[in-house]
């Protein structure tokens, strides 16, 4: 199977987007972590995630998944998720840090939002998500889904 990394790497720049935004007009800020794919080749050791987003205190573990032929990552969870990134949120769940997948499906112009514990257990035991588990919205409420994840507060 042929990953959409160019569909990975158009929602992780709208992910980046969406947190610039935020970081602008709210108590956030956030780091980008650079893999080697992320970083256009050059060597760079497996990442937990695609960002670090610390807000009201916490820091957010956030990995963003994307697909054109899939309309759920309960559909294709042991292709796009890599075992070292369920291993990566199980362990900072277990550390009491929130993390989460956010997941794009082209087809539908949806964006899931997986809590990180639930997709790397069952990444770990080969268990199945149910959809109904996720939050869904649409691709335009990217930004307000963040600023509910985080728990920011209007000024």
């Amino acid at each position: 199977m042929v990953k959409d990394t160019k569909f990975g790497a158009d929602f992780e720049k709208l992910t980046q987007d969406a947190l610039n935004d935020l970081a602008s007009r709210y108590k956030l800020t956030f780091v980008r972590l650079y893999d080697t794919k992320s970083a256009r080749g050059k060597f760079l050791p497996s990442q937990p995630g695609d960002f670090i987003v610390a807000a009201g205190g916490k820091g957010h573990l956030v990995e963003c998944k994307a697909s054109r032929e899939h309309e759920s990552l309960s559909s294709c969870l042991s292709s796009n998720v890599e075992a070292h990134q369920a291993a990566a949120h199980r362990l900072w769940a277990r550390a009491g840090n929130p993390c989460c997948f956010l997941f794009h499906s082209v087809m539908t112009s949806e964006i899931e939002l997986w809590p990180g514990l639930m997709v790397g257990e069952a990444r770990a035991f080969g268990t199945r998500l149910d959809r109904n588990e996720a939050l869904v919205v649409g691709i335009d409420m990217l930004t307000d889904l963040l600023f509910n994840v985080f728990e920011l507060r209007r000024k």
